[in-house]
């Protein structure tokens, strides 16, 4: 993590009720769902986050490493300046392997990010791509205030990952910018074939939205 401006850094590691725990770096901020939750965002701050979360993932796959677990519950953002910190990849990947050996309807909320490579009912593995359709389903839930999929249980919503698309009108109502609403539904494409093929094309038609919209 070090020298990267977007992951927590760890600065030592103590012991509490004989079992180890890192302590990381100070942070003023709250989570993004958090963040979510007790603030109407426009869609001016939308884009800034997406382009924070771009960069992110720039930064990380440039040292040849991947997230492969985004949910705004472990994405902390300072509500001032939007800066965005994440925790290491491989701690995120230990979290992911903890979920998926044993999905349960008790953790239904943390595979609402998965991408259909994800969910082992695919012959496609994780990679870059993967990152990217996480990212498009916090902006989907950003800009209409509700998650992608709705599902009372985890098999329809893994069903629901691989079959369903997403709600265009939903999205229409609640953003007029059709070049976001473009962006938004191509990260969610189910072939990763017809998604970004690097984070960097998508920054590139973030910062065209964002000259739009100013």
């Amino acid at each position: 993590t070090k020298n990267n401006p977007w992951l927590f850094e760890p600065l030592s590691m103590t012991s509490f009720q004989q079992q180890y725990a890192f302590v990381y770096e100070d942070f003023s901020g709250q989570t993004l769902q958090q963040y979510q939750t007790s603030n109407h965002l426009s869609l001016h701050e939308i884009i800034q986050i997406a382009l924070e979360l771009t960069n992110a993932c720039i930064s990380i796959h440039q040292q040849g490493d991947t997230m492969e677990h985004f949910s705004p519950s472990y994405i902390f953002i300072h509500p001032q300046s939007h800066k965005i910190k994440l925790l290491a990849p491989t701690t995120m990947k230990r979290s992911l392997l903890k979920i998926q050996p044993q999905i349960t309807d008790k953790n239904l909320q943390d595979i609402a990010y998965l991408a259909p490579e994800q969910t082992g009912r695919v012959a496609t593995e994780a990679d870059e791509r993967t990152d990217l359709y996480a990212i498009g389903a916090i902006l989907f839930e950003l800009v209409t205030n509700t998650k992608l999929f709705h599902a009372d249980n985890v098999v329809d919503y893994l069903y629901f990952v691989l079959t369903k698309e997403p709600n265009k009108a939903l999205l229409e109502a609640h953003c007029q910018l059709e070049i976001l609403r473009e962006i938004i539904l191509k990260l969610l494409s189910k072939d990763k074939e017809e998604r970004y093929q690097t984070a960097f094309g998508l920054r590139h038609d973030l910062l065209k939205t964002m000259n739009w919209w100013k």
